[in-house]
C-alpha cells in the first residue's frame, strides 16, 4: 500500500478506517482500472493500481549483469483494439476521494479530540494555522466538513474573517459542507443556535471530550433534516 505521496513526498497518514476503505476499493477494481485519491497535503491526485502502487511508479531497472546475459528481450504486446469495433471506450474509474475536514483550532488536546472523532468516522484531517490560511485552502478544495473555533480570531463571530467567508459561500458549495462551530458561548447540539449562525452544528468547549458521540448524533439529525431536500435537488438537476 502506498504510504507516501509521489508528488510532494509527504506521508499520507491514513487511519485504519481510511486504509480499510482504500483496500476494499482496490479489491473491487477491474483489470486495467485505477483508484484515484487526493493527497491531503498537496491536493494533487494519486492513482493506484490493484496492487496499491502509484500508477506513475516505475519498477527498478534490472542489474546490468542481467541485461548482459539476455540481450533478446521480447517486445511488449501490441495494444488490444477490440474496443474500436464496438465504439466503446472506458476511461479510468474515479473512486470518490477520502472526505477531508478542515480544522481551524489552536494546537491543543481539544483539537486532538475533534480530529480523532472525525477520523474515526472516515475523514482525513487538514489543519489551518489562521483564517487567511483556511480561506486560501478552501479556494481550491471542496472540504466535506469544516470545524472553526471562535477563539481563533478576536472579536467573536461578528468580526470573524473566516466565518464571514463561509457565510457568503455560494449554496452550490455550502450546502454540501458540514460546518461545525466550537466555542464557550454555544449550547451543544442546539439546532436553533446553529441555524442562527448558518452552521450545521454547535459545540461548547466543555463537551469536546464527547466529540465522537456529538458528531454522530449531529450528522444523523442533519441528514434527516436536509437529506430529502438534497435528494430532490439532484432529481431536478440542481447542485
Amino acid at each position: 500500500m502506498l504510504s507516501q505521496c509521489p508528488h510532494c513526498k509527504k506521508d499520507l497518514n491514513l487511519n485504519e478506517a481510511q486504509l480499510a476503505k482504500v483496500e476494499n476499493a482496490l479489491v473491487a477494481l477491474q483489470p486495467g482500472k485505477f483508484l484515484k485519491l487526493g493527497c491531503p497535503n498537496c491536493q494533487q491526485p494519486i492513482e493506484l493500481d490493484a496492487d496499491g502502487k502509484s500508477a506513475g511508479e516505475t519498477p527498478s531497472p534490472p542489474p546490468a549483469a542481467a541485461l548482459a546475459q539476455d540481450t533478446h528481450v521480447a517486445p511488449p504486446k501490441a495494444p488490444d483494439l477490440g474496443w474500436l469495433s464496438s465504439g466503446a471506450f472506458e476511461e479510468k474509474d474515479v473512486i470518490e476521494d477520502v472526505p477531508m475536514v478542515l480544522i481551524l483550532m489552536n494546537d491543543s488536546p481539544e483539537r486532538h479530540h475533534v480530529s480523532e472523532a472525525l477520523e474515526g468516522i472516515g475523514y482525513q484531517s487538514i489543519y489551518a494555522e489562521s483564517a487567511e490560511d483556511a480561506i486560501e485552502k478552501m479556494r481550491f478544495v471542496n472540504y466535506a466538513a469544516v470545524v472553526y473555533h471562535t477563539i481563533l480570531e478576536e472579536g467573536g463571530l461578528e468580526k470573524s474573517t473566516f466565518h464571514t467567508y463561509v457565510s457568503g459561500l455560494a449554496m452550490s458549495k455550502r450546502r454540501y459542507m458540514y460546518y461545525v462551530l466550537v466555542g464557550p458561548e454555544f449550547h451543544t447540539l442546539y439546532d436553533l443556535e446553529a441555524l442562527a449562525y448558518s452552521a450545521n452544528l454547535v459545540v461548547n468547549d466543555t463537551e469536546l471530550g464527547h466529540m465522537d458521540l456529538i458528531l454522530r448524533k449531529g450528522m444523523r439529525e442533519n441528514e434527516e433534516l436536509f437529506g430529502p431536500f438534497l435528494s430532490a435537488l439532484k432529481e431536478y438537476g440542481r447542485k
